[in-house]
């Protein structure tokens, strides 16, 4: 377990060690938040910078860039949906909150540097990454981030902390309902609690997280949670799960510091716990009223084991694999034209001219009337998203019998595509993605679209992060999902949009981190054997009066 558990972490800091220089090429649509008057000098107060940025955004997905400084505010810089707020390097972007600013004092409500949340339900796709909120000295009274983001949205890449170690809440996403999301590549330190979830329905999944200094408590979840490599250096206890729509899943977590008179980990809700290592505790566990005694623990379920097969009683602890990287200074990025009415032309002759980094700026986009093949020597294609799809069908039904984007298995360097929108509106089922044959890696990171094949002649590794539509799945290959929510299932059985089975996994090796679905339909069909090497370690949230899991809400967990 220990080299396990290494592992997880080695990767963890060797991903904060490399953390790059973000850039874009011009004419990318970003927006500088210094063209608005910010000078990230530390001294100047850039509240207001902030907010002109922001109040000139005029379409879905644009980015508020953040340059390299130190960018001192005095009230909360907050925004609806639909924005990225996006730093140059973790390490050297800081929003800092000036010290003992008013408003932020013990005595008052508690108020957040960074804040993002339009309304109940309505915080559609909001994304900060790399980049450090720092609350400063002397406010008690503050919270780092309060995030809140629903369907799709990422907190990545961002170091939160109490200048002083004081604070309410590190990353706060407790204010309404809230999710599905990803948050990785996280770390707090200070604050009387590091991240906080509600009681409400959804899910999140956290990746790579680490807390640190906290004073009163690490993590406070009362949402179905997955968690994937957690640090938590605290006195205090690390996790306390509980509520009526807790779910906690934690996998490769490694707990120090604690006081001998606490436990790490408090449960009063449903928890499966894995490779789990402590020290300075009493012990791992409280489940109830329970201690589970031992600083080691390979494998804990509140409740009883269910298997659909004639298979172990426990989890096989298979290998997770973290999904590929490609770096590629911004000057060598092409963007391909897209003057033409139809751009299908433009768009293969920029992918088979020899360049590996592609760029689809933001809101442009490309109207396309046939498949485009990646292959050749692309190694990544990034968008900058768009509302209504960086690639959009001229003719949607025209779609219907073959893939809007076909990725070439062939060679042998994996190829990420990364926020990219593809749409056949109002043909949704028509925006499909196919992998065909070859061995090559495949990383679709924060793509939208109406659904993925992977044909029976792809044999490489799958990764996907936030998906969103639905899978087809083949004997022999390797599927690593990290947060999947193939949300919109019909609401009315009798007269559904288009029906469908959201995962059909037809002999795949198929690991899922986070679920989520919603309303009647048949999420998974397993065959071909594939359910006695195919697991999940996931929390979940199935909504819907009649839903095949189960009744509306119901929290549900399976591996085999």
């Amino acid at each position: 377990m220990k080299t396990c558990l290494s592992f997880v972490f080695v990767l963890a800091l060797a991903h904060l060690a490399s953390a790059q220089n973000i850039a874009f090429p011009p004419g990318s649509g970003v927006m500088n938040v210094k063209d608005y008057g910010a000078k990230g000098d530390g001294i100047t107060d850039d509240t207001g910078a902030f907010r002109k940025a922001l109040k000139a955004v005029q379409m879905h997905f644009q980015i508020i860039y953040v340059p390299n400084g130190t960018y001192l505010v005095t009230d909360t810089i907050s925004w609806g949906a639909w924005i990225t707020l996006q730093g140059q390097n973790r390490g050297q972007t800081i929003i800092r909150l000036k010290d003992n600013c008013p408003g932020y004092e013990a005595t008052g409500r508690p108020r957040a540097v960074v804040r993002c949340m339009f309304n109940n339900n309505m915080s559609f796709s909001d994304y900060i990454r790399n980049l450090t909120v720092d609350t400063g000295k002397g406010n008690p009274g503050a919270i780092g981030v309060r995030f809140n983001t629903h369907n799709h949205g990422v907190l990545e890449d961002v170091t939160i902390r109490a200048g002083d170690g004081a604070g309410r809440i590190g990353l706060d996403m407790s204010e309404t309902e809230f999710g599905p999301c990803m948050v990785r590549n996280v770390l707090i330190e200070g604050f009387d609690i590091g991240i906080k979830t509600p009681g409400q329905p959804s899910s999140a999944v956290f990746e790579n997280i680490t807390l640190k200094g906290q004073r009163v408590l690490g993590f406070e979840n009362h949402l179905p949670v997955s968690v994937y490599g957690l640090r938590s250096e605290n006195k205090v206890t690390a996790i306390r799960n509980e509520g009526s729509l807790a779910q906690l899943v934690l996998l490769e977590a490694e707990l120090t510091g604690g006081d001998p008179s606490s436990i790490a980990i408090e449960s009063k809700a449903s928890h499966y716990l894995r490779n789990i290592r402590a020290t300075g505790y009493q012990a791992i566990l409280k489940d109830q009223d329970r201690v589970i005694e031992g600083l080691s623990m390979p494998e804990h379920l509140s409740g009883q084991v269910q298997t659909a097969f004639n298979s172990p009683r426990h989890h096989l602890n298979l290998p997770v694999k973290s999904p590929p990287a490609f770096d590629e200074p911004v000057e060598k990025w092409v963007v391909p034209d897209s003057s033409a009415p139809d751009d299908t032309a433009a768009l293969q002759k920029a992918i088979d001219s020899g360049a590996e980094t592609l760029c689809l700026p933001s809101n442009v986009q490309y109207m396309i009337s046939d498949t485009i093949v990646v292959r050749g020597k692309v190694r990544r294609i990034i968008a900058l998203k768009h509302h209504h799809g960086n690639l959009r069908a001229l003719n949607p039904k025209a779609f219907a019998n073959q893939p809007m984007l076909r990725i070439d298995g062939q060679g042998t360097e994996p190829i990420i595509i990364e926020s990219v929108s593809i749409s056949s509106w109002p043909e949704d089922q028509n925006a499909r993605i196919e992998i065909a044959g070859g061995r090559r890696a495949v990383y679709l990171k924060y793509v939208w679209n109406g659904g993925i094949t992977a044909r029976p002649d792809y044999m490489g590794d799958l990764f996907i992060d936030e998906g969103g539509s639905d899978l087809r799945l083949a004997p022999g290959q390797n599927v690593w999902i990290r947060q999947h929510n193939p949300e919109n299932n019909p609401f009315d059985p009798k007269r559904p949009r288009f029906p469908k089975t959201y995962l059909v996994n037809q002999g795949a090796n198929v690991w899922v981190l986070g679920l989520k679905t919603e309303a009647p339909a048949v999420h998974v069909v397993t065959t071909g054997g594939a359910g006695r090497k195919s697991w999940a370690d996931f929390s979940a949230t199935i909504s819907g009066r009649q839903s095949m899991l189960g009744p509306r809400n119901r929290r549900w967990r399976a591996w085999t």
